[in-house]
């Protein structure tokens, strides 16, 4: 069970984030935490009280409610942030491939570098160095798979392709991290 004060240091958190609460608090938090989350086990093997089941159902609505705000700022956000381009606008698979990484996966940095006027130079550096990765990979892989073996021009054209597919694969995990 939870005590007024613990649940009123849990709906704060909730509702104004950590920076809301006294040091006193914070230092309580990660305990509090640990607590709700035996509580919600606690629940659902119905090894709870009547009390302390309404108790936590209610905070579980109140944790409810802060997830849908939560996410319905990160999809304004994000519908924000897909609308902003970088000027002057850099074009290229792997530009794009780190623009929309940024865009809907850490859309407050995007928001930074678009403000800061950062994102053109941050991308063309991002093109360039993985346009300059892909070749080396593909040169390294074709000496490797293809260069010096009797492959018809349709084996060699397919291997190129199986290349070509996996070195994009393996940038394209790199850019979205």
């Amino acid at each position: 069970m939870f005590t007024e004060k613990e649940v009123r240091i849990l709906q704060t958190e909730l509702q104004q984030g950590e920076q809301a609460l006294s040091e006193e608090e914070r230092q309580l938090l990660p305990e509090l935490i640990d607590r709700l989350y035996k509580t919600e086990t606690a629940y659902w093997e119905d090894e709870l009280t009547p009390q302390e089941s309404a108790q936590w159902e209610a905070l579980k609505q109140e944790i409810d409610a802060q997830n849908e705000r939560e996410e319905e700022r990160l999809e304004a956000l994000t519908e924000k942030t897909t609308a902003m381009q970088e000027s002057p606008f850099i074009e290229g698979e792997w530009a794009k491939i780190r623009r929309s990484f940024l865009q809907w996966y850490e859309p407050m940095e995007w928001v930074r570098l678009v403000k800061s006027r950062e994102a053109s130079p941050y991308l063309k550096r991002i093109e360039q160095t993985y346009q300059s990765r892909f070749r080396q990979m593909y040169a390294q892989e074709e000496q490797r798979k293809i260069a010096g073996k009797s492959l018809t021009f349709l084996e060699a054209a397919q291997e190129a392709s199986q290349i070509k597919a996996s070195i994009r694969e393996i940038l394209t995990d790199e850019l979205s991290h």
